[in-house]
């Protein structure tokens, strides 16, 4: 297997502890590897070894997000041993891998995952990484099938899109919907950043008097950049609910998403997905929980939640 000038073979002194069918699979040939002389479990990573897993890492991303997937399957496999039960989450690529490791277990949860990026119709699903899970599934929409389109904006807050903002993620947002044509069906997914790390923060410095002023600032800013995308654009704008994974930070989730319904309900030329509350039942303490069935890898719901995204989206009134 050769992308470029990349093959299974760059890989070798990187990962020959790992058994040999593992390469002799990706190959389809014979590849003779070196007498282990240190075991799995006792393996440390050079940092060096790190920036290169990274960057593998980051190709699985990218490919993923591009819809060559065809490929991905034959990486992943070599990739997997080098990233499970390492403890990545406490190095400086913890990123890097928690999207590696999303997008693998993603590929083995649908495994008929495939696109012609020539021929399909595309509904664009443009956020953070809850974009990943629901992508390149194909759906019913306005009497016609579809592919979710993943457009991944890694790392964005809404904040990070006020006017005046000039911080990177604002340069790579732009960038990436430029993938988009005009007068296509988008989906918007963003806030589940600006509720796990900087509203609660924000009331706590006294920047605003509740958690309901700064979530207010936010959806502003939110809808100011809606109302610009689609007066550029002419897009059929949908807003994906903010998805509520996390346990510590679901109620302000679902705050959120309830304020923020209210605003767009109130917009005439963008639509709600009105799913979220079907991902979640109240357990004997009458606590919100996630259903057992869209639990995933602790931070993203499980890409069978594709089946609620179609229902609300054709649901909604056209636009």
């Amino acid at each position: 297997m050769t992308i470029g000038s990349f093959t299974c073979r760059n890989l070798h002194n990187f990962t020959k502890f790992l058994p040999t069918e593992k390469f002799s699979a990706a190959m389809d040939k014979e590849l003779l590897v070196e007498p282990i002389t240190q075991q799995e479990d006792t393996f440390t990573f050079t940092p060096d070894q790190l920036y290169l897993l990274a960057l593998l890492h980051t190709l699985v991303k990218i490919l993923y997000v591009k819809g060559y997937l065809s490929v991905l399957p034959f990486i992943t496999d070599i990739i997997d041993p080098l990233s499970d039960n390492k403890d990545l989450h406490l190095t400086n690529i913890r990123n890097e891998a928690a999207y590696f490791t999303c997008i693998s277990k993603v590929m083995k949860t649908k495994h008929n995952l495939q696109s012609d990026l020539e021929k399909e119709k595309f509904i664009y699903f443009v956020g953070d990484s809850h974009c990943l899970t629901s992508a390149w599934q194909h759906i019913k929409f306005k009497e016609d099938t579809f592919t979710i389109h993943p457009v991944l904006s890694t790392g964005t807050k809404i904040w990070h899109l006020r006017r005046e903002s000039q911080f990177y993620p604002k340069i790579n947002f732009y960038n990436a919907i430029k993938v988009i044509p005009d007068n296509a069906a988008v989906m918007l997914c963003f806030g589940e950043i600006d509720c796990r790390e900087a509203l609660l923060l924000c009331v706590e410095k006294a920047k605003y008097d509740s958690i309901e002023e700064a979530i207010d600032k936010v959806i502003d800013i939110y809808i100011e950049v809606i109302k610009d995308l689609y007066k550029k654009y002419n897009w059929s704008i949908y807003i994906h609910p903010v998805m509520p994974v996390l346990d510590i930070t679901r109620s302000l989730v679902m705050l959120f998403n309830s304020i923020l319904k209210n605003r767009i309900k109130k917009e005439s030329t963008v639509r709600w997905l009105q799913f979220v509350d079907e991902l979640l039942y109240n357990n004997e303490d009458n606590r919100l929980v996630l259903k057992d069935c869209y639990k995933f890898d602790g931070t993203h719901v499980h890409p069978r939640y594709t089946a609620l995204l179609e229902t609300s989206l054709r649901t909604c009134t056209d636009l």
